[in-house]
C-alpha cells in the first residue's frame, strides 16, 4: 500500500500551512475561510449538469446528516447553524465545479455511495480525467464517499473526509479506500478522529494524508466554513494533477 500518512507539523509543511506549536493548526470557533479568490470559473449544481466540460474540474459535496432532515436551513441543538451555503462558495477554487445534491431523509450510506459511483462514471465517461474529480464528504457524507471509493476502485481519483472517522466505519469491511485522500479531524471532536485504521486495511493504490486541527467548536467545526479546515482542503484540491 502506497500510504502517506502526514501528521501535525509534517502534514501542515506540505500543504504550506504554518506549523504550531502541539503539532495541531489551532482556530478560534469563530474563524471563518478567507475568501475564495475574486475570478471563479466554476459553478454550483444541485444535480448532475446536463452538459459536462472534459476539461473541467468536479467536486462533489457530501454533507452532513443533519440537511437530510432540515435542508439547507438546518441548525443543530449543540452544534448550531449547518452554514451550507457558505460551505459551497468556499469550496469554489478555480477552475472547478461543485456539484452537491441534498439527500433525502434517511439515506442510506451504503445504497448513496452507489449513486456517487454513478455520478464519478459519469463524469469519467464524458472525458472529465480521475485525477480531476474530487468527493469530499462530511461527517455521514464522509461515510459516503469512503464506500464509493472502495467501490470504484481507482487510484487516480481525489477523496476529502471530514470529521468522518468513527464507529460506523469501524463495522463495516468492505471500507478500505484507493485514490489520493485527506482526512481532517478535529481534536475535540467526540465523535470522530483520526482515520489511521481506516487507511491501515486500504491494502493498495492509496496515497492518504491527515491533518488534526483543534478549534474550540469540535465536531461543529465542520458545520461553517472555518479556515482550519478549509484552508488545507483548498491546498489539497489545487494540488490535484
Amino acid at each position: 500500500m502506497n500510504t502517506r500518512l502526514v501528521r501535525c507539523a509534517a502534514a501542515l509543511a506540505i500543504l504550506s500551512m504554518p506549523v504550531l506549536a502541539g503539532c495541531t493548526r489551532s482556530s478560534p470557533t469563530t474563524a471563518v475561510a478567507t475568501s475564495p479568490p475574486a475570478r471563479i470559473s466554476g459553478k454550483v449544481y444541485h444535480a448532475m449538469p446536463q452538459i459536462i466540460d472534459p476539461e473541467a474540474r468536479y467536486l462533489i459535496f457530501l454533507h452532513g446528516d443533519l440537511l437530510e432532515e432540515e435542508g439547507t436551513d438546518a441548525t443543530h441543538p449543540d452544534y448550531g447553524r449547518y452554514a451550507y451555503d457558505e460551505i459551497i462558495e468556499g469550496l469554489l477554487v478555480p477552475q472547478t465545479n461543485v456539484i452537491s445534491v441534498i439527500r433525502p431523509p434517511d439515506t442510506k450510506i451504503k445504497r448513496y455511495a452507489g449513486k456517487v459511483v454513478d455520478q464519478v462514471e459519469e463524469l469519467m465517461e464524458a472525458g472529465v480525467s480521475p485525477s480531476h474529480i474530487s468527493v469530499v464528504g462530511f461527517s455521514k457524507g464522509g461515510n459516503i464517499a469512503v464506500l464509493a471509493s472502495a467501490a470504484l476502485e481507482n487510484e487516480a481519483l481525489n477523496f476529502g473526509l471530514l470529521g468522518a472517522c468513527g464507529e460506523f466505519l469501524d463495522t463495516v469491511p468492505e471500507s478500505a479506500m484507493m485514490g489520493r485522500v485527506l482526512s481532517i479531524y478535529d481534536t475535540g471532536d467526540d465523535s470522530t478522529g483520526s482515520c489511521q485504521a481506516l487507511f491501515d486495511r486500504s491494502k493498495h493504490g492509496l496515497t492518504a494524508s491527515e491533518v488534526a486541527i483543534t478549534t474550540e467548536a469540535g465536531h461543529a467545526a465542520f458545520y461553517t466554513p472555518d479556515s482550519a479546515w478549509l484552508d488545507p482542503l483548498r491546498a489539497w484540491l489545487m494540488e490535484s494533477e
